[in-house]
C-alpha cells in the first residue's frame, strides 16, 4: 500500500469535527452526518444520546429478519494529525489486520451464524465497520523509525462505526456508532485496546439485531380496503 493511499484515508477523518448530530424534531427520529456512514435521515435511535448509539431505519415495508451474516474486513482510518511519514505500509496493514482479526472474533460471540452463508429459508445480512481518527504518531523523533515496533497510537476522537444491511437489497437496516475511550498505546497494549473496542461495538450490533428481529416479527398492518363503488 503506498504512502499517498494511506493519506487519503485521512481525508474523512479530518472533517469529523464538523459532522454533529441534530433532531430532526420528532421525538426518537434523528438526522444524521459521518464522513464515513454519510447522511443518515429516516432512522430511529433505539439507545444511546446525541450522535452515539444505536440506530434503526424507519421503513413502513416489510423488515428482514437477521438470521445469518457475512462481515467485510473493518477499515482503520488514521486522523489528519497522523505522522502520515512514520507509517510505513507493512505496519498499518499489521494495524488493520490486527483489529479486523479481533473485530471478527468478539462478533462471532455475539452472532453465532457469522459467515456460514444462507441457511434455507433465512434471511442473510452483511457488517461493514471502520475504526475512525485513529492519531498514530513516532515514540522516538528518530526519522528512521517507521515500523509498528516504533508507533504509538492515540484514540481521543476516535469512533466505531458499524452498518448492517440486508444482502439480498443492500438496504441498510441498522447503524451503530460509538465513541472510543480515549488513551494513548504503545504495540504492547494495542491488543487489549483493539479487543476492548471491538467488544463494545460487537454488543451493541448483536442489540442492534434484536431490534431487527424485533420489528421483523411484528404483524403487517392490515392493507386497507376500497370504498365500494355506490
Amino acid at each position: 500500500m503506498k504512502l499517498r493511499k494511506i493519506k487519503s484515508l485521512v481525508i474523512s477523518a479530518s472533517f469529523l469535527v464538523l459532522c454533529a448530530a441534530c433532531s430532526s424534531g420528532a421525538k426518537d427520529g434523528v438526522d444524521l452526518t459521518t464522513p464515513w456512514l454519510g447522511p443518515l435521515n429516516g432512522f430511529e435511535r433505539v439507545s444511546g444520546k446525541d450522535e452515539f448509539g444505536i440506530f434503526l431505519k424507519n421503513t413502513s415495508g416489510a423488515t428482514v429478519r437477521f438470521e445469518s451474516v457475512i462481515i467485510t474486513p473493518p477499515e482503520l482510518i488514521v486522523s489528519a494529525g497522523s505522522d502520515l511519514e512514520a507509517i510505513s505500509p507493512d505496519a498499518y496493514e499489521q494495524i488493520k489486520a490486527l483489529f479486523s482479526e479481533i473485530f471478527r472474533q468478539e462478533l462471532a460471540k455475539q452472532i453465532p451464524t457469522m459467515n456460514t452463508g444462507t441457511p434455507p429459508g433465512a434471511a442473510s445480512h452483511r457488517i461493514n465497520a471502520a475504526m475512525t481518527n485513529i492519531t498514530i504518531t513516532r515514540k522516538t523523533d528518530n526519522p528512521a523509525t517507521g515500523q509498528l515496533r516504533d508507533l504509538q497510537f492515540s484514540f481521543d476522537g476516535s469512533t466505531i462505526e458499524a452498518e448492517i444491511r440486508d444482502r439480498k437489497s443492500n438496504a441498510r437496516q441498522a447503524v451503530i456508532i460509538l465513541s472510543a475511550k480515549p488513551g494513548k498505546n504503545d504495540r504492547a497494549a494495542l491488543r487489549a485496546q483493539f479487543t476492548e473496542f471491538a467488544r463494545l461495538a460487537a454488543t451493541e450490533i448483536g442489540q442492534a439485531r434484536s431490534a431487527i428481529n424485533t420489528r421483523a416479527d411484528q404483524p403487517s398492518a392490515p392493507a386497507l380496503e376500497s370504498p365500494a363503488k355506490k
